[in-house]
């Protein structure tokens, strides 16, 4: 993983000619110096834009660029218009020089980047080939001809998939990466990763940037539990699935699935194997006994020679007395079941009721529980013994107040507020089992009040019909039975294909159990903590160097957020604004020089533009360019882009070595001599 800057020119064709300005690059510390407002933000804006990253400073469209880029530049008191512009950056990743073009003003589409195969900038005179691609639509960061997937190839990133706050995956984008490496001017130095653009709506973006450039392997299983969590959600929905549509199968008989777990397990079958109930006279049976009483019915019947009406009419008038004296019977258990879930709904109902009224007075408690922990002395009560409406005083209890003992803590009503609430989930949960059963005793009494009914109706019909007809009655109870005999078999069947279905979940589930078990208990591994061990010395060591004087105890990184904490509180926010700059110096530094002893995913690149802020003392100044001066000894590159004082930045510069020093005097964007 690497990236230097070797080459940066903006070229603006006006009315009167070209004007720009050329740059180039060395590795060790780079320090240009103009006066304020003569373009160095421009310039390092110019390298953003070249880049592509641009939703690091906006998340708006348009180019983030000055009007000196885009539609008018002054000359010796003279404005002139700009007709076009581009920005050209040329870099390298060690072992290949490429060269970026891209439009700022002009015919060509923003969103468009030119990739020229070669040094075009160092060696203009070169035939090098070239590709386009695009920014900023969908697919800039996967697709083959999208710039970030191209430009993170060239950097030997493999840009990995985050979560989204809609469950989406998307990359890690480069604009989420790149605020610890470039620290602009406008928002920058607001604090650690100001810059990072939360409009993507990545979860924890800010750590899972950090933890990909300091290649942590928090990040992999960080990954491998968001897929492992994924899975188990759907395998969770996938089985809730496979029990409803069990239970819908057994809807046309009235029938009960039993022993069917609600939720996933890992071996299959379960003890005691699902089933199915059906009920025969308002009594449970499994159906597979019901099943094999109906064909011996059946059996009996088929034996049996159908009789006319005229043989059958002597019993047919007892067994229409029967029916319609079983028929009564049946309609009053019915209607008693009825009033019997009406009185269960009343009682649901009140229970919900006294639920939400725990709910609020539990939430009521812990309001108080937490403004007292916060210091409070108002006198805060959760009832009151005054009318609401006259105010007058009232007494809630016929005994003396002799009689009772202190009044309970709140953390006691809370203690006891909750153990009410569990005992009444657990009586809801009761209840709508009960309303269950009894709704499916309710349906399959119906079926069987209408079975009387019709067979009524059919004993009449036989009744009054022709002697010499066959008895309908006869008839139908066997066509019924046949019926009845082949749905409940169908279903069975069905249902046993079903179950089959759940073995299969029942392997996966325990799969997904044991990779969740071989995965660290800790969110970090002994490596990753190894590195913000070195880190946070890194960084202290900084501190003291540059004159940190806010604290005079060491810092610590925190293992949860990756950044500065003091006592477990972020640190950015209880600070002097000069120290805050040197938390932001000492911080992303201390990650450049982290790469230098362990394996990240660092570009060993940094650019600071105007990092003296907020009167930052000119000694702390000094040491932080003698402490980046030490990046070409390791192949690096820090490049600050500075409005010191000339005369004090060239004293300091003369007494540190590999330092490259470009003086700008004036503008910056000048008549252009190529």
């Amino acid at each position: 993983m690497s990236l230097r800057l070797r080459q940066l020119l903006l070229h603006i064709r006006t009315t009167k000619g070209s004007y720009g300005i050329d740059i180039p690059f060395e590795d060790g510390l780079v320090v240009l110096r103009a006066e304020n407002t003569s373009g160095k933000s421009t310039c390092i804006q110019s390298i953003i834009y070249a880049l592509g990253l641009e939703k690091m400073l906006s998340p708006k469209s348009e180019v983030p660029l000055p009007h000196v880029m885009t539609s008018c530049l002054e000359d010796d008191g003279e404005e002139i218009n700009v007709l076009e512009s581009d920005v050209f950056l040329e870099i390298s990743n060690k072992e290949k020089v490429i060269t970026l073009k891209r439009v700022v003003k002009g015919e060509q589409d923003t969103r468009l980047i030119s990739v020229f195969d070669g040094p075009a900038l160092s060696n203009p005179t070169g035939n090098y080939h070239k590709q386009d691609f695009f920014l900023r639509d969908k697919g800039s960061s996967t697709h083959e001809k999208g710039f970030h997937s191209y430009l993170a190839s060239f950097l030997g990133w493999t840009l990995p998939l985050v979560t989204t706050y809609d469950g989406h995956e998307v990359p890690l984008y480069m604009e989420c990466i790149f605020p610890l490496l470039i620290v602009e001017q406008k928002r920058g130095w607001m604090g650690l990763q100001s810059s990072m653009p939360t409009f993507f709506r990545i979860k924890d973006v800010e750590k899972r940037s950090f933890e990909f450039l300091a290649k942590f392997e928090a990040y992999d299983m960080s990954s491998k539990r968001q897929k492992l969590k994924e899975e188990e959600d759907n395998l969770k929905n996938e089985w809730k699935s496979c029990v409803l549509s069990c239970n819908t199968l057994v809807d046309p008989i009235n029938g009960t699935v039993h022993s069917l777990p609600v939720t996933p397990i890992a071996t299959w079958p379960p003890i005691t194997p699902p089933f199915i109930e059906v009920y025969r006279d308002g009594k449970p049976f499994p159906i597979g006994k019901a099943i094999k009483e109906d064909k011996t019915r059946l059996s009996q019947l088929k034996e049996e020679e159908i009789p006319t009406a005229q043989q059958a009419a002597p019993h047919l008038t007892n067994e229409l007395e029967q029916a319609q004296s079983s028929l009564e019977e049946k309609e009053i258990v019915l209607r008693t079941l009825s009033e019997e879930i009406d009185i269960e709904k009343s009682q649901l109902q009140a229970i919900e009721i006294r639920l939400n009224a725990l709910e609020e007075d539990l939430r009521r408690n812990k309001d108080i529980q937490k403004i007292r922990e916060y210091g409070s002395e108002e006198n805060l009560i959760t009832t009151s013994d005054c009318c609401p409406v006259c105010h007058q005083k009232i007494v809630d209890y016929l005994l003396a107040d002799e009689s009772f003992g202190s009044s309970m803590s709140i953390n006691d009503n809370i203690k006891l507020i909750e153990s009410q609430k569990e005992i009444f989930i657990k009586m809801k949960e009761n209840c709508l089992k009960t309303i269950a059963i009894k709704e499916k005793q309710l349906l399959s009494l119906k079926n069987e009040v209408n079975d009387i009914r019709s067979r009524i109706r059919a004993l009449k019909q036989t009744l009054v019909s022709s002697e010499k007809c066959p008895s309908i009655s006869s008839l139908r109870d066997r066509i019924l039975l046949e019926e009845r005999i082949l749905l409940e078999r169908n279903i069975l069947e069905r249902f046993e294909y079903q179950i089959d279905d759940f073995s299969k979940l029942a392997s996966k589930w325990n799969y997904i159990l044991e990779r969740k078990k071989k995965l660290p208990k800790d969110t970090l591994s002994q490596s990753d903590l190894n590195k913000i061990k070195q880190l946070e010395n890194l960084f202290n060591e900084q501190l003291k160097i540059y004159g940190f004087s806010s604290f005079s105890d060491d810092i610590k990184i925190s293992p949860d957020t990756y950044k500065p904490t003091l006592e477990g509180f972020n640190l950015i926010f209880d600070l002097s604004a000069s120290d805050h700059i040197r938390v932001i110096w000492a911080y992303l530094n201390g990650l450049l020089e982290l790469s230098r002893e362990c394996k990240t995913n660092h570009l060993g690149m940094l650019i600071f533009d105007e990092p003296r802020q907020q009167d930052a003392s000119q000694i702390s100044y000094y040491e932080l360019l003698k402490r980046a001066s030490k990046a070409k000894q390791y192949n690096q590159q820090v490049i600050f882009a500075t409005s010191e004082n000339k005369e004090r930045l060239e004293n300091a510069l003369s007494s540190i070595r590999d330092t490259s020093y470009h003086d700008y005097k004036g503008k910056m964007i000048k008549r252009l001599n190529r």
